[in-house]
């Protein structure tokens, strides 16, 4: 099915999201880092844009947070069956909405209007992830006390890739159209405090990045 807010070919999701195909040691690092990013802000309710596996909504509801989701395909039976890019949600509706590997499946034009309409429906907080195409070694060290720290160092490359490590997405963070600096600076123009980013220690695909309302 080709959706007109996306311009490319969506997933099957009985293929895609099967357990040995989705579901990487690398991920389940992952859905800690949403869940735990959520908790810590002791919201109210929560939007999650994307249904995905529906690791986070089961976490969620196990933990009494009120959820609702948003997907454009209503095989995946959302709470709301609509685009990002067109929410049918009340302004300041949910006290974090959350929209993780998602924004990629967007032409990069269509990048800092889905970021106001995320941040329209939310009265305090976002949380995205996205994927992150500098490649970097990893390293961790135990310390004891503090247990493991876990740092990266940028592997060098000629210049930045042109084209995302994933055929699915449309751009990838550090790619040439989307450095960093260039996605902070998206994150801002759609009227976003970012409160920090980082990837992620035993996933740095994942990128996430914690933002407040700016009001």
């Amino acid at each position: 099915m080709i959706n007109k807010h996306f311009g490319n070919m969506q997933v099957d999701a009985n293929v895609h999201y099967k357990f040995a195909n989705y579901i990487t040691k690398g991920r389940w690092i992952s859905f800690w880092h949403q869940i735990d990013e959520v908790v810590k802000l002791n919201p109210k309710n929560v939007l999650e844009i994307g249904v995905g596996s529906r690791v986070f909504m089961l976490f969620l509801q196990h933990l009494n947070i009120s959820f609702k989701s948003v997907d454009i395909d209503p095989l995946l039976q959302p709470d709301y069956v609509a685009s990002v890019m067109k929410l049918p949600i009340k302004d300041n509706f949910f006290d974090v909405v959350t929209c993780f590997q998602v924004l990629e499946h967007l032409p990069f034009d269509n990048f800092i209007p889905a970021l106001r309409e995320i941040a329209r429906v939310s009265s305090k907080h976002v949380i995205l992830s996205l994927p992150d195409a500098q490649c970097v070694w990893t390293y961790s060290i135990h310390v004891p006390k503090i247990q493991n720290v876990c740092f990266h160092l940028p592997r060098p490359q000629w210049s930045a890739p042109k084209s995302s490590v994933c055929k699915d997405h449309l751009w990838e963070i550090n790619m040439k159209i989307a450095p960093l600096k260039r996605i902070i600076k998206c994150i801002e123009d759609a009227k976003l405090a970012l409160i920090k980013t980082y990837r992620v220690p035993e996933n740095p695909y994942h990128r996430f990045f914690i933002c407040k309302i700016n009001n």
